[in-house]
């Protein structure tokens, strides 16, 4: 092991290793230690102990179409060691998979902490931008007798394939159902625009500040959120929702109904202030969430948000992204 480590860290620029492993104070000296490991937490993971198969995941292999299956190196909410994953190559999910062996782990734990605080045994979880079913796949690990069923809803065919391969054992249960369609205001053929290093921003927007060069587009099917609010809703269920659709989140949310919103009892939603997001959409959107009475821009309930506040951070046109999480 100590070779690994030596091999790991000669990889590394002796600059580069300054600002990767910051130097905390050495007093006082029986801390000392702790406070090392606590510093460098991530970047320890990040760059040696995945490298030396203590964290992360191993790849068995690429095919040719830029799919990857991983081994997982330790257990973690997203699977036991040697559990295999598959994920599209890029440079962002693949290889957070690669280096910690789990993702969107603070969204995960505020979804699954509130599903298993909650009474009711009869919540249908809604994952809409699925990618490849990480977050469903760790929810239902560990929550799974709480929900009585899930949708991903994920248009592109490469990653509804690493769907059917991560959340496989639900799909066969029939508790994990998969809408091969993108959710929009119409039922249309359309293309969705995907960044070459980070295949998780895939929009049916042109986003502006992705260069056309750097991205490219894959044909999906569309339907309508009042199609599928009908496949759906039921009056006796609780509804939870990790919504991540690449700045469609406005337009599409504020399409559900108010009966939908009224059953919806906790929720993540990705918030990109884009120029494209539309006035009249986050209005409406949140005049549904009459519902809800706590609004954080934290998973821990750390930074409150107004209804006010997420209008104007909303509508800004900055460019910025947050994660909203809300309940009731």
């Amino acid at each position: 092991m100590l070779r690994g480590l030596k091999l790991v860290y000669a990889s590394i620029p002796v600059r580069k290793l300054r600002e990767l492993f910051p130097f905390p104070r050495l007093f006082p000296f029986n801390s000392f230690l702790k406070r090392l490991v606590e510093k460098n937490r991530h970047s320890l993971s990040w760059y040696v102990l995945s490298k030396l198969g203590l964290s992360g995941s191993s790849v068995v292999r690429i095919d040719s179409g830029g799919q990857a299956l991983l081994s997982l190196n330790r257990g973690s909410p997203l699977g036991n060691k040697n559990d295999e994953i598959v994920v599209p190559v890029d440079k962002v999910i693949y290889k957070w998979i690669l280096r910690r062996g789990l993702w969107e782990i603070k969204e995960v734990n505020f979804l699954r902490k509130y599903i298993s605080d909650s009474r009711n045994r009869n919540i249908v979880f809604l994952d809409f931008g699925g990618h490849a079913g990480l977050v469903t796949r760790q929810l239902l690990r560990t929550v799974s007798n709480q929900i009585s069923l899930a949708y991903i809803v994920e248009p592109h065919s490469r990653y509804i394939e690493a769907i059917e391969h991560n959340c496989s054992e639900w799909i066969i249960d029939r508790k994990l159902i998969v809408i091969p369609f993108a959710l929009s205001n119409v039922t249309a053929r359309t293309s969705l625009y995907i960044e070459n290093s980070n295949f998780g921003n895939a929009s049916l927007l042109k986003v502006s500040n992705v260069d056309s060069t750097k991205s490219h587009q894959h044909p999906v099917h569309t339907i309508t959120v009042g199609d599928f609010e009908n496949i759906i809703f039921h009056k006796d269920v609780k509804y939870v929702l990790k919504c991540d659709i690449q700045g469609m989140d406005a337009l599409v949310l504020s399409k559900f109904s108010h009966s939908f919103w009224n059953q919806v009892e906790c929720a993540v939603i990705e918030v990109w202030a884009l120029n494209s997001i539309s006035e009249q959409d986050v209005k409406k959107l949140i005049s549904l969430w009459s519902n809800f009475s706590f609004f954080s821009w934290d998973s821990e309930w750390k930074i409150k948000a107004s209804v006010e506040e997420i209008k104007k951070f909303w509508l800004s046109k900055s460019g910025a992204t947050r994660n909203l999480y809300i309940s009731v």
